[in-house]
C-alpha cells in the first residue's frame, strides 16, 4: 500500500484559495491501523512552484511500501511568515522538522535543485 497523498489544502475559508498561513496550520493526528504513530510529512510550497510535483514523487518513492507514512502538500500564503523550517519551495517537513540541513529562510522562494532519492530516504528513516 502506497502512502496517502492528501493533496493541497483548500483553505479558502481561513485565508484565500490554495493558501494557508503557517501559524494557522495544525497537522492532523494520524495513527496506523495497529495504533502505532504515523510519520507525517508536509511538503510546503509557494504557489506555482514547478518543483512541488517532483518533490512529492520523491517522497512517494522514498516511502514506497511503508504503511506508517502520510504525505500532505500545503501551499503557503506568501503574505504571511513562512512555516518554521521552511528552506525554499518545496520544503519537506517530517513530523514538523526540516531534516535536510538547509538553512531556514523567511522569504518565499522556489529552490533551484531537488534532493536525491537517497537524501530523501535518509530523512525519513
Amino acid at each position: 500500500m502506497a502512502p496517502t497523498v492528501i493533496g493541497r489544502i483548500d483553505a479558502a475559508a481561513r485565508v484565500r484559495p490554495n493558501a494557508i498561513t503557517a501559524d494557522r496550520y495544525t497537522p492532523y493526528q494520524c495513527q496506523a491501523a495497529d495504533n502505532l504513530p504515523v510519520v507525517h510529512i508536509v511538503a510546503w510550497s509557494v504557489s506555482d512552484c514547478p518543483n512541488v510535483e517532483p518533490m512529492l514523487e520523491l517522497l512517494r518513492d522514498a516511502t514506497a511500501g511503508r504503511h506508517d507514512v502520510r504525505i500532505e502538500s500545503c501551499v503557503a500564503d506568501v503574505s504571511q511568515p513562512m512555516p518554521a523550517g521552511f528552506s525554499g519551495s518545496p520544503t519537506a517537513l517530517i513530523d514538523g522538522e526540516n531534516r535536510s540541513g538547509a538553512a531556514a529562510i523567511s522569504e518565499p522562494a522556489c529552490t533551484a535543485t531537488l534532493p536525491s532519492l537517497a537524501e530523501v530516504t535518509g530523512w525519513i528513516r
